[in-house]
Parts: C-alpha cells; sequence; structure tokens
C-alpha cells in the first residue's frame, strides 16, 4: 500500500466515523466515489471500529486511555499483517495507557507481543527493541517479577545510553 492510498483510508475512516446513517453513506460517496476496493476497506474499519471492546476490559468511552490505541492496532494488523514492525507503535501504547490505568496484567499480553516481534524484527541495539524492552521492565516491575523487569530495564538502558552518547544535547 502507497503512502497516499493510506492517507486517503484514513482521511475517509475518520470522516465516516464521526458521521451517522445519511450522512455517513455521503461521507463514502464523496471520499470513496466508485473505487470499490477504497470503499471496502473504509466500511471494513469502521466495522472493527464497531465491535465490543470487552475482551480487553476496557469500556467502550471514545477518550478512554487505550480506545484510540485498540482500534489504530487493529488498522495496522489489517494494513501491514500480523507480526510486523509498524504494529509496536499501537502495541506499545495500548500496553502503556493500561499501565497507566495501574492494569499491569491487561497490559502484558500486548507488550508481550511489541517484544516478540521487536526482538524479531530489529537487530540488538535497536531503539525500537529498546523502547519494547523498557515498557516490558515497567509491566513486569508492576507484576512483582522485578528480576525480569530488572534485565529488561537493563538491556534497554544499555541501548538508550549509547543512542544518547552518539548525538548531541541540546546544551551542547
Amino acid at each position: 500500500m502507497t503512502p497516499e492510498r493510506y492517507q486517503l483510508i484514513k482521511l475517509a475512516f475518520f470522516e465516516a466515523s464521526a458521521a451517522k446513517g445519511e450522512a455517513r453513506e455521503a461521507v463514502l460517496q464523496r471520499h470513496c466515489h466508485d473505487d470499490a476496493s477504497l470503499r471496502r476497506e473504509v466500511e471494513n474499519l469502521l466495522a472493527v471500529r464497531a465491535l465490543d471492546t470487552s475482551e480487553v476490559n476496557v469500556p467502550f468511552q471514545p477518550d478512554a486511555p487505550g480506545i484510540a490505541q485498540i482500534y489504530e492496532a487493529g488498522t495496522r494488523r489489517r494494513l501491514f499483517g500480523e507480526g510486523h514492525p509498524e504494529l509496536t507503535y499501537s502495541l506499545n501504547d495500548i500496553g502503556d495507557a493500561m499501565m497507566d490505568r495501574g492494569d499491569y496484567a491487561a497490559a502484558e499480553p500486548y507488550l508481550r507481543e511489541s517484544m516478540g516481534i521487536s526482538l524479531a524484527a530489529f537487530p540488538p541495539g535497536h531503539h525500537r527493541r529498546a523502547v519494547a524492552q523498557n515498557l516490558w521492565s515497567k509491566c513486569r516491575a508492576g507484576q512483582g517479577a522485578f528480576a525480569e523487569a530488572e534485565e529488561a530495564l537493563m538491556a534497554a538502558n544499555e541501548v538508550f545510553f549509547r543512542v544518547r552518547s552518539r548525538t548531541r544535547s541540546w546544551r551542547d
């Protein structure tokens, strides 16, 4: 998928998701015209958005932490496929939002998936791998698994230190 196509889908989806009934149909007509595949993509995303989110223990409140990220993760999964490195952004956001609410158990499966993807997709020393390790450390510490948390945190900090030492400070 091209970046331009992604932007078309994204714009149509966000406008259509804010509209109801005939207004939604008008938005779809305006954005999709006679492009059946574009319309199908947008309608599929709208259907995903309408799904019940109770399986992730997050009540449906559009502004609740985690909801937007859950939809974004679903969108990225559809666009890029299972296990794609782009999923780590959404998975990390979901896990972090759930940890902010103090729900480390709910965050764990998202962060575990992000760690698996990151370790497989990025080489040792890559900053995206370190971000996943850092969040995993926070989650495991919140669950009382301090030895596992410390190991992940040490690996993440080693990368962050190396990256930081190669860049100049804003004060330099």
